[in-house]
């Protein structure tokens, strides 16, 4: 299997992210977890996008270094 980095498979799990919370019926815990799937896919995209550029992937830095 060849692998991608395109990120096909990234954006559509966001697309669902998304199209889960414009849903006015879904309830409030898939709600919750919707939210917390994209803040996991934030994080991925970030990693992704930010290791070939001299970061070190980290998402949050300290104020101190």
């Amino acid at each position: 299997m060849k692998s991608r980095r395109n990120g096909a498979l990234l954006t559509q799990l966001e697309k669902n992210v998304r199209e889960i919370l414009a849903q006015r019926e879904v309830s409030i815990a898939d709600r919750l977890k919707a939210i917390e799937a994209g803040a996991k896919l934030l994080m991925i995209r970030h990693r992704i996008e930010g290791s070939g550029e001299g970061d070190d992937g980290k998402f949050f830095r300290s104020a101190a270094g």
